[in-house]
């Protein structure tokens, strides 16, 4: 599941409220001999006190989360290919001589990694999202005061 998965065929396995014709959350799957079934829904009342930190959860929220999640991998991934990518280089130029600052393959890899990263920065091929309702639920509350206190802290860099 990425960005580009339509909105109805996430959340499986994940505990969501909201509507669920919206996603696939809230759902427990069974595993068949032609994979996964169709899933059986269930609620609240079938989760017993298990350490929840309340009852319910933000539908945005968990877009936001997944999306800083997979932007923190492409951002390491593309570190440390860079990182790689530079190092093969030096190596080839030790063997072969060569003096130029970088090699055209050298720039195309790093670039291919770059330019995934910045597709996804900006929401290239995302699927399209609609009916949700972003609410004040207590995750919303506890995240914008979460974002405040970081930019209150956080110094702009000019």
């Amino acid at each position: 599941m990425d960005q580009t998965t339509p909105f109805k065929n996430r959340r499986g396995g994940w505990f969501v409220t909201g509507p669920p014709d919206l996603h696939q959350g809230n759902r427990v799957f069974t595993e068949t001999e032609r994979g996964a079934d169709s899933g059986v829904l269930f609620d609240m009342a079938d989760i017993r006190n298990n350490g929840y930190l309340m009852k319910g959860s933000d539908t945005v929220t968990l877009l936001i989360l997944e999306h800083q999640s997979e932007l923190h991998r492409l951002i390491a991934h593309l570190s440390l290919q860079t990182k790689t990518t530079l190092f093969s280089q030096k190596k080839f130029d030790e063997l072969l001589g060569r003096t130029e600052r970088l090699s055209e393959s050298t720039k195309r890899q790093i670039k291919s990694v770059g330019d995934k990263l910045l597709k996804y920065m900006f929401f290239k091929n995302e699927a399209q999202i609609s009916g949700i309702k972003h609410g004040r639920s207590p995750y919303a509350n506890i995240s914008m005061a979460m974002a405040l206190k970081t930019v209150a802290v956080v110094p702009c860099m000019i």
